[in-house]
């Protein structure tokens, strides 16, 4: 999560009116914090796509932005490359009962039946995995009351209605970001599917809310909030983030203590 918001806060620099190229030290940013979301999950890597938004006139032309981007693509690949290489054979890639490979066979045999599953699956969950990200801690068996985690999620939506705009020149990072954060998710959906999920199997295992917490910034930062609406909200977003800090650390704090004590 932290390596996501400051990838996007690095991406963004564009989006203000006074910022300056981005220089070699800023291309050197892109590329360490894109290698290191390169050695979470893989699909977390597609974060550093985001990247490709960037307006050329801030790297100082077209070939220095083709530069840039490819040498952005192969660090990422490179890093996750090696990672894989390093854990291979340290560490469990599939869950008991699950056979990889009939399920890539079949994901290559029947793509358009296993994209339909793998898409409807990830609908129905999404009203249990929405209230894993928001509303429960650690391994699923720490939830804090319902209400507050319903709370928590209205109160995030609010303050990204409140935030103004990216400027027109910036819209492909709104558009990007909507586009990455989809097929990320989705992405990490077809991991399980393949790796943690037993053949034949109604629905996908494995997957958790807290799982796809690195698009989720990306999925807000494609919305596009109306004037009137974002600047009544922008006015409250300070008392919003308040209330959220306190709501949510007094709720993790009794939810933890309750749970280990």
């Amino acid at each position: 999560m932290a390596l996501t918001l400051l990838f996007l806060a690095i991406c963004l620099k564009p989006a203000d009116a006074n910022a300056a190229s981005i220089d070699t030290h800023g291309r050197r940013r892109l590329f360490s914090v894109g290698a290191l979301l390169a050695l979470g999950k893989p699909p977390y890597g597609v974060v550093a796509l985001l990247a490709l938004a960037t307006p050329q006139r801030f790297l100082g032309g077209l070939k220095p932005y083709v530069a840039a981007m490819l040498v952005l693509t192969v660090t990422v690949v490179a890093a996750q490359a090696a990672w894989a290489l390093a854990l291979r054979g340290k560490t469990a890639v599939s869950a008991p009962g699950a056979d990889p490979q009939a399920q890539l066979e079949y994901v290559f045999g029947e793509p358009v039946a296993a994209s339909s599953f793998l898409v409807k699956d990830l609908i129905r969950s999404l009203p249990r995995l929405t209230h894993q990200a928001v509303g429960v801690l650690g391994w699923l068996d720490a939830p804090i009351p319902a209400p507050v985690a319903v709370f928590l999620g209205v109160l995030l939506v609010l303050v990204a209605l409140g935030e103004p705009g990216l400027p027109a020149t910036c819209a492909g990072f709104r558009w990007l970001g909507a586009l990455i954060g989809i097929a990320g998710i989705l992405a990490l959906h077809a991991m399980n599917y393949v790796w943690w999920t037993p053949p034949g199997s109604p629905f996908v295992a494995g997957i958790q809310g807290r799982h796809l917490l690195p698009f989720v910034p990306l999925l807000l930062l494609a919305i596009n909030s109306p004037g009137w609406m974002a600047r009544p909200l922008s006015r409250m977003r300070p008392a919003f983030v308040v209330a959220f800090l306190v709501l949510s650390g007094t709720a993790t704090l009794l939810t933890v203590v309750n749970r280990y004590y």
